[in-house]
């Protein structure tokens, strides 16, 4: 069946499966769904549509994508406190990418370990200082494959994160680390096309191993 308009769950433990579609309105702050409080809510197969942002989350509620989509023109996943978003499966952004794939502004934690993640400016945003891990899937961005924005870490050590301009880009003082798996910028560009941009000097950058494809 298709929900309409905004669905919240307060302190809820739900698996949303295969034949849901839970869709919003396009309006300003439209979100389809939002998980607050300490809600566990798993993803398995159900569709999620906006017309702004797809899932928001607050608390220390934890979000699980295992299969299934998440559209929308602004921000597929937005982690907005304490919490936790992982990435088994399924696909954030697909055919209808975002402006960002997932934005983790607080100091919660995104795990991709499957599926695919994808932004027309930047697949993964991480803005304060949480922490974001690739072990495994995709990560792409039309710009920045993922832009660690402040003094959050960001981890890979397996999967892809892929960016026309950069695969990773370090703004802040925060901390990558790359043990494995393929970080790149694709554009030829003059000045872009790179796989990690220390873009400032406060930051700490650990290769500590790396796999053809990662320049």
């Amino acid at each position: 069946g298709t929900t309409r308009g905004v669905t919240t769950l307060n302190d809820a433990k739900l698996t949303i499966d295969t034949g849901v579609t839970i869709k919003a309105s396009d309006n300003s702050d439209s979100r389809a769904l939002q998980v607050q409080g300490s809600s566990d809510v798993t993803i398995n197969g159900a569709t999620i549509e906006s017309g702004v942002y797809g899932i928001v989350a607050f608390g220390s509620s934890t979000v699980t994508i295992s299969s299934g989509t998440v559209t929308a023109p602004t921000i597929g996943i937005q982690n907005s406190s304490t919490g936790t978003v992982t990435i088994a499966g399924g696909s954030i952004g697909n055919t209808n990418s975002p402006d960002f794939g997932i934005l983790n502004n607080q100091t919660g934690t995104v795990t991709i370990s499957g599926g695919e993640v994808n932004g027309s400016s930047c697949g993964i945003s991480n803005t304060s200082t949480g922490k974001v891990t690739v072990s495994s899937g995709s990560v792409t961005g039309g710009s920045n494959g993922i832009a660690n924005e402040s003094s959050g870490t960001v981890e890979v050590a397996g999967g892809i994160v892929t960016g026309k301009s950069k695969g990773i880009v370090a703004m802040g003082n925060g901390t990558v680390k790359v043990s494995s798996g393929e970080v790149k910028g694709t554009s030829t560009e003059a000045g872009e096309g790179i796989a990690i941009h220390n873009q400032t000097s406060g930051n700490t950058i650990d290769i500590d191993g790396v796999s053809a494809g990662l320049v």
